[in-house]
């Protein structure tokens, strides 16, 4: 994936600073870097690659997260009532992996800006177990099982916008409701609700 122009110009003024350094340990509000800097940060984001290794993560938030031998089963995908103030974007596996996160982001955002809430506990712990017997039940064993989509990412879209009070009915113009049912989802179509 390739930056947008503005992360050059940013880096260029100065607005964005770039830090070469390991994380040594997280505080309330800030973070403490290998390299002796503490940084002040509202979010911290980590990309964690291809491979998933959770041990970034507390003991006993694994522990909470309840971790499986076919992966990490999340409420939207996204977040666990057990543990508040994690999320994971960009965990989903699906057909349009782009789009996906887009729409997990905008989503994310929006939950934290107060434009949407999440469900009760109960709900959600509902929603994870729902997931996981279906998954079981339809798609072969794999470790990335809890994460995978694929060819259910447009109901998962779906429901991402409508958490965030958006229409899932993306097609615009005079033959909208023809193409709704007969021309294929892409990624302009959601040009309106992601950046």
């Amino acid at each position: 994936m390739l930056p947008r122009p503005s992360f050059y110009r940013q880096l260029r003024s100065e607005e964005t600073t770039p830090v070469e350094a390991e994380i040594s340990a997280f505080t309330e509000n800030s973070l403490r870097l290998t390299n002796g800097e503490t940084l002040n940060v509202d979010v911290v984001v980590l990309a964690t690659g291809w491979t998933s290794d959770h041990e970034y993560l507390a003991p006993e938030i694994r522990s909470a997260l309840q971790f499986a031998d076919d992966g990490l089963y999340l409420y939207r995908q996204m977040v666990h009532p057990a543990v508040e103030g994690l999320a994971f974007v960009g965990y989903t596996s699906t057909v349009s992996s782009v789009l996906t996160y887009n729409l997990q982001a905008r989503w994310l955002a929006d939950l934290l800006d107060g434009r949407h809430c999440l469900p009760s506990t109960s709900e959600m712990l509902s929603n994870i177990e729902e997931q996981r017997r279906w998954k079981r039940q339809t798609m072969p064993a794999s470790k990335g099982r809890a994460a995978r989509l694929v060819l259910h990412m447009l109901h998962y879209h779906d429901e991402l916008l409508e958490d965030a009070g958006e229409s899932p009915l993306r097609k615009r113009g005079f033959f909208a409701p023809f193409k709704e049912v007969f021309a294929p989802y892409e990624p302009s179509d959601y040009r309106d609700v992601v950046d």
